[in-house]
């Protein structure tokens, strides 16, 4: 089950906010005003990630990357940061600013 943002462009409020999972929708502050859905897997407008997949229940980050075809898990994600990495304009700088060397990882596959 994955959680699915509120309608409305989701921002993140601080730098630390992607870890305490609170984001802004609007003028709204979101911390736990989420429908759940299915798995989510997206496919990413990006030139080194292929697509993302989040779960909730562990809070895992599944991405893998265009060059390698590679999947690296990240453990502990925050909802509001993978809402925030579907919607950022760059998903290879949201990823390299705000996860890389923020999450323990595991290669995969």
């Amino acid at each position: 089950m994955v959680r699915a943002e509120p309608q409305g462009n989701i921002e993140l409020c601080s730098p630390c906010a992607a870890d305490s999972a609170v984001a802004k929708a609007g003028n709204r502050t979101i911390s736990g005003e989420f429908i759940w859905l299915s798995s989510q897997v997206a496919n990413m407008p990006s030139t080194a990630i292929r697509n993302t997949q989040y779960d909730p229940a562990t809070r895992t980050l599944s991405v893998w990357f265009v060059p390698s075809g590679h999947r690296y898990d990240y453990a502990d994600v925050a909802p509001a940061t993978y809402a925030a990495f579907r919607k950022a304009a760059s998903k290879g700088r949201f990823f390299n600013e705000f996860i890389r060397d923020h999450y323990s990882y595991r290669r995969v596959a």
